[in-house]
């Protein structure tokens, strides 16, 4: 699947997600976030990789 259209994918889900979860406010919804980046940073260091390179894979997605 193509880069853009996966960039498409994620923004619309992000969108929807922010539009129907009315039960939480702003500020939930901004730390279920946070959460989820936390997680797969911790995932990438109990796998191997680097500190300086956790994020490498998203860097090099949105750089194509």
């Amino acid at each position: 699947m193509p880069h853009g259209m996966v960039l498409i994918l994620v923004c619309l889900a992000l969108c929807s997600w922010f539009l129907v979860v009315d039960r939480q406010n702003f500020m939930e919804k901004i730390f279920i976030i946070i959460v989820v980046i936390v997680i797969y940073a911790t995932y990438r260091v109990l796998t191997g990789a680097s500190t300086d390179k956790i994020f490498t894979p998203i860097i090099i997605f949105f750089n194509t």
